[in-house]
């Protein structure tokens, strides 16, 4: 299958080469495979253009051509995000927008296409790069994620025990006044990533993000709100998160603590976690658009 892709972008040119070089790659990865008769040519478009730019930029193709085999579409990164991304950070949002972006292919109804087997693929693709990202589709929420959390409740300053299950309200309002308490952004939590600790300020400040949602959920406990509304207190908070210019890295550790204080009150935010760690894939997945199919 061909993959073709083209890159519209004013960020840094240094930055913009390392998705250059990823695509470069994936051509002849990809062009001996073949995945069925619906999809013979895979064509994506990244854009990251700052703001006073974007607006030229604000039609997204999204469109299949039966007779051609053809597929089209754009997605776009999060022009902020990128330019503080390392070059790691940079390659874990380009997998994680594009792996995501698959549901055009349902969302278009594209017969004949092994959907599964071309995310697999590329998911090994990005491995043997050597690309890792810390959420794939379908992990959010996930007992896997869970069981993970749990084992890291087991070591020194970590605390997610509020993954038990079978919690009462009153149960959980106490963990969660407890948690408010720690530190949850450790010289520990870092390591574990490979990342140097960030100054004091920046730690401080996504402390206060898990501490302002920790008050917001025990409120909304206390008032028995219904997972609609606890789910709006999250996403407010997500919203507000973008006001302080976190650099990848940080966001994917506050994130981490965001997605288990959801998984206290089974909300799942995945759309919404993606959205806000890599940028807007609306214009790939947005309901009611159909996009174009000939």
């Amino acid at each position: 299958m061909y993959i073709g892709c083209a890159v519209y972008s004013n960020a840094n040119p240094k930055k913009v080469i390392i998705l250059n070089e990823i695509l470069q790659k994936a051509k002849p990865f990809f062009e001996t495979r073949d995945y069925g008769n619906g999809i013979q040519r895979y064509v994506i478009g990244i854009i990251c253009m700052s703001p006073e730019f974007d607006t030229f930029y604000n039609k997204n193709r999204k469109k299949y051509s039966r007779t051609k085999r053809l597929l089209e579409y754009d997605i776009r990164l999060n022009y902020a995000r990128f330019e503080k991304a390392t070059q790691k950070g940079i390659e874990r949002m380009f997998a994680q927008m594009l792996i995501n972006s698959l549901g055009i292919i349902e969302e278009l109804k594209i017969q004949n296409f092994d959907t599964n087997r071309f995310r697999e693929d590329l998911i090994r693709f990005f491995q043997e790069k050597g690309i890792k990202w810390d959420r794939e589709p379908a992990a959010l929420s996930s007992p896997h994620l869970i069981s993970e959390m749990k084992e890291q409740n087991s070591r020194e300053n970590q605390s997610f025990e509020f993954i038990k299950e079978g919690l009462d309200n009153i149960a959980k309002i106490s963990l969660l006044s407890e948690l408010k308490t720690k530190n949850k952004f450790t010289a520990e939590a870092w390591e574990e990533r490979g990342l140097n600790p960030s100054g004091p300020e920046i730690i401080n400040a996504m402390n206060q993000v898990v501490d302002k949602l920790i008050e917001k959920i025990i409120i909304g406990l206390k008032a028995d709100y219904d997972e609609q509304a606890l789910k709006q207190i999250i996403k407010q908070v997500l919203v507000k998160v973008d006001e302080f210019r976190f650099d990848t890295e940080e966001l994917e550790l506050l994130c981490d603590w965001i997605e288990a204080l959801a998984c206290l009150v089974n909300i799942n935010i995945n759309k919404e976690l993606n959205k806000c760690l890599y940028g807007d894939i609306s214009s790939v997945t947005r309901a009611g658009d159909k996009g174009t199919t000939r």
